[in-house]
């Protein structure tokens, strides 16, 4: 090695060592270790030695390996500094195994939806699926005590959260049961939907946030309000953009659907049909760019609803749902059916009970909002491609002039 490389290594070793030692005494100091040591005198002296956890401390502050040493203590027995055999040293450190190498290569998690059968994935017949996710899986111990090959898996278990967190989801949970009987609870709700909207730090409760919505809308969707109070919480959870809802989609979708399309509701369910679709839409709207499928796969059971064998309510749920996507999708899926339907409609009106007309009234007036909004958002050349005013005067007549805005001679007449 030429001179000027040793001085230069020299340097660089002696500077090295020099910082960590000070580190390891400033390590040392702090932690208060000092040995008695006997000097020439008869009185013992406080002298100050390093050990090896003070030399580790200081390689790990400095993110450097540490050294593989234990502390060494003073001992007064004579086997304290025994000495070691390096070759059985190394054939003991030759006969351990060395650990797998760290790799990493990618494979298809799912497809479609569907996860492959390969050796990368989970066995699917050994998978426990279920609604509520588990947060832990353990070893399930057997009556003799020792670890069997199963596992089980666990609930979702509320004291992993926080104590703040779980104060937040108790005052959540009671201002969502409590509805808005009086003007104080309205209130409180209101606050509370403000704070799912556009809080961060809510993710750990998400799992809990969306179990407890599943669940409430499947036991007590015949509590319309209440139905719709929960609706309300899962729009403001989709706006929230700290939030991260992709792995829950299945099972709040299915619970909207529930509420959209459900073939009976009591009371006045007509509001609760429209904000769950206006959440299928705000899905849609949040991971549509990055999940391509998805509108289809929200249209179809939508259009579904609109089947003939499907009841006036299921229908109107169909309509509503399909109109919050736009003029595309009111154009290929909703005016044929408006119009053949329509003069059904008219005839019902005439031989049907209360509840009936007020349904097949619902079903018009979504009807008329779906044709309102493909004609006042298509250029007149879509317009004229795609149907004439006769075929739409034809069922509609004079409901024509409030929907349309321009000045078209059907509607002149009127005025």
């Amino acid at each position: 090695m030429q001179a000027t490389a040793k001085q230069t290594i020299s340097s660089l070793m002696e500077e090295h060592l020099s910082g960590i030692i000070r580190d390891a005494l400033a390590i040392q100091r702090h932690a208060k270790r000092a040995r008695l040591h006997q000097t020439t005198s008869d009185r013992p002296t406080l002298r100050r030695r390093l050990h090896a956890a003070d030399i580790n401390l200081a390689l790990q502050h400095r993110g450097c390996e540490r050294l593989y040493a234990t502390n060494v203590v003073a001992a007064e027995r004579d086997d304290a500094y025994r000495r070691i055999d390096l070759e059985a040293y190394l054939r003991q450190e030759a006969t351990l195994e060395p650990p797998t190498e760290v790799a990493a290569h990618r494979h298809w998690l799912a497809v479609d939806g569907t996860q492959p059968e390969i050796p990368e994935n989970p066995d699917p017949s050994t998978t426990a699926t279920s609604a509520t996710a588990a947060t832990r899986i353990e070893p399930v111990p057997t009556a003799t005590g020792s670890e069997n090959t199963g596992f089980e898996v666990h609930r979702l278990q509320a004291k992993m959260l926080s104590e703040e967190l779980q104060l937040y989801y108790t005052r959540v949970h009671l201002a969502l049961e409590r509805g808005n009987a009086t003007p104080e609870t309205a209130d409180q709700q209101e606050i509370v939907l403000q704070s799912l909207a556009r809080d961060t730090g809510l993710q750990e409760l998400v799992p809990f946030l969306v179990r407890y919505i599943q669940s409430e809308i499947h036991q007590r969707i015949g509590n319309v309000e209440h139905c719709r109070t929960l609706v309300r919480a899962a729009t403001a959870m989709l706006r929230n953009p700290h939030l991260h809802l992709e792995l829950h989609m299945h099972a709040l979708v299915p619970a909207l659907f529930s509420c959209v399309v459900a073939k009976r509701l009591p009371g006045n369910h007509w509001a609760l049909r429209h904000d769950a679709a206006m959440a299928l839409f705000t899905t849609c709207q949040v991971f549509g760019k990055d999940y391509a499928n998805l509108q289809a796969k929200i249209l179809q059971p939508l259009c579904s609803a609109l089947g003939p064998d499907k009841g006036l309510a299921s229908r109107y749920g169909g309509l509503v749902g399909i109109t919050m996507f736009g003029p595309k999708a009111i154009d290929a899926y909703l005016l044929e059916i408006i119009l053949a339907c329509w003069d059904d409609w008219e005839k019902a009106l005439n031989t049907s009970d209360k509840d009936t007309t007020e349904a097949i009234h619902m079903c018009q007036q979504a009807a008329l909002t779906a044709v309102h909004i493909f004609l006042d958002r298509v250029t007149p050349t879509e317009k004229a491609q795609r149907l004439s005013w006769n075929e739409l005067a034809e069922p509609l007549g004079d409901r024509l002039v409030s929907i349309q805005g321009e000045q078209t001679e059907y509607c002149m007449c009127f005025v």
